[in-house]
């Protein structure tokens, strides 16, 4: 079997989009805080009395509205452009994704001044013609704010911080903006002075797991001090009381608890399963509104489902002159309760970025059906009783979902024909 092919996001052909009228209920910012390789697990997503693993966001966001069963349907980071992106599921072709509209195409469309803001180093996977010509007033990279910046960890997240602080009050109301830290991308940037988890040396070997692990949290612990930084200096400001916070991760990070080290490996939970939170000061949601996302709770939430609220939160989801993008949009809008998925798609293999190795399911509820390149027959898991996966229950537990995966992905990750495509 031949290996999938090297695939890499290209240059992005938005269609025109007409301008158009917010119909959102009140007048709100919306502000969008994406991170990487964030695992569920090493973040305190639900308010509570301790935290260890992110202290200053827990106490900075306290009336945070969580999401307990937050996840990717793919553990790549073409989130980092996908996300913003209601097209971005199999079995949509390169062409259709790359001609999309991003959300800053309909804000920018609707009137709102719009900015994309982060630390990654945009050479990382030609990441910069995915966000070549965005429709912003304001933008930055790693190397805008460090010409030293890392190729994977890009500039410190506090560099971030810094410019956004500067540049957030710059906008004209109403607003849309995303800001997106890299520093928790391997090999994990720590802060000195800031490691409250045993600080070893970073080393990938079997043996050192659990320290690497340890040092992955304190990478997380002080990305987690400069985003409470950032949401406090929002609040404090005028704008700020006007503004609806996101926050989730591209993706989650594996330390062998399937054999794999870090993403892209599988659609395990540990790769797939994010934190996720809205944050929405009083009177930047209708009461429907902040019942439906407290509804979500503990129910399935996909990061498909994000893009939708975003442009329900700017009041665009259900205008007469989006409905043609709409009807392509695979997830639902989190402020509604019309919200179903009932058989999820998940793979790492797209033709927006290729995979190592094959690896694919799908996922109904809490039911997971799953398999890589070398496995000869699905496994089925059910999340909900078992979070780690353990006990394979056998593709017949799984039902339906086994013949919906092969349809869709032409069969087994090992037996399947090669699809992807390249521009």
């Amino acid at each position: 079997m031949e290996s999938p092919p090297h695939i890499e996001p290209g240059v992005r052909r938005p269609p025109y989009m007409p301008a158009i009228s917010s119909a959102a209920p009140v007048r709100r910012n919306v502000l969008f805080i994406l991170t990487e390789s964030v695992r569920f697990d090493a973040v305190c997503t639900e308010p509570g009395d301790e935290c260890a693993g992110t202290p200053f966001t827990h106490r900075a966001v306290p009336g945070r509205v969580p999401f307990l069963q937050c996840a990717r349907t793919a553990p790549r980071p073409q989130s980092r452009s996908a996300s913003c992106s209601p097209v971005s599921n199999p079995p949509e072709t390169r062409d259709a994704i790359h001609t999309a509209p991003l959300l800053f195409d309909y804000a920018h469309a609707a009137g709102f001044d719009t900015a994309y803001w982060t630390s990654q180093h945009l050479m990382f996977a030609h990441s910069e013609q995915s966000v070549r010509g965005l429709p912003v007033s304001h933008r930055c990279g790693g190397t805008d704010l460090d010409p030293d910046a890392d190729i994977d960890m890009g500039a410190r997240d506090a560099l971030l911080t810094e410019r956004v602080k500067k540049e957030l009050p710059l906008l004209h109301e109403p607003w849309f903006a995303i800001v997106h830290y890299s520093s928790t991308h391997f090999p994990y940037r720590i802060t000195e002075g800031d490691e409250p988890f045993n600080l070893p040396a970073p080393s990938k070997s079997p043996d050192d797991n659990a320290e690497l692990f340890n040092y992955y949290r304190n990478a997380v612990y002080g990305q987690d001090r400069t985003i409470a930084d950032l949401m406090t200096a929002l609040r404090a400001s005028p704008a700020g009381a006007r503004a609806v916070v996101l926050y989730t991760s591209d993706h989650g990070e594996a330390f062998r608890e399937h054999g794999q080290l870090a993403h892209t490996s599988s659609v395990f939970e540990e790769e797939i399963h994010v934190p996720g939170w809205v944050d929405a000061p009083a009177g930047t949601l209708t009461e429907v509104e902040r019942a439906a996302l407290i509804s979500a709770k503990s129910e399935p939430v996909w990061h498909l489902d994000l893009p939708p609220t975003v442009l329900d939160l700017l009041g665009l989801w259900s205008l007469p002159e989006t409905a043609r993008f709409r009807a392509k949009m695979v997830g639902t809008s989190l402020l509604r309760r019309e919200r179903t998925h009932a058989e999820v798609p998940l793979t790492n293999c797209s033709e927006l970025w290729g995979c190592a190795f094959r690896n694919w399911g799908m996922m109904r509820g809490k039911l997971k059906l799953e398999a890589r390149e070398w496995d000869f027959d699905w496994h089925c898991w059910d999340v909900g009783i078992d979070p780690r996966e353990e006990h394979d229950l056998g593709r017949a537990a799984c039902g339906a979902l086994a013949p919906s995966a092969e349809n869709l992905f032409g069969g087994l990750p090992k037996t399947a024909p090669e699809r992807l495509s390249q521009e």
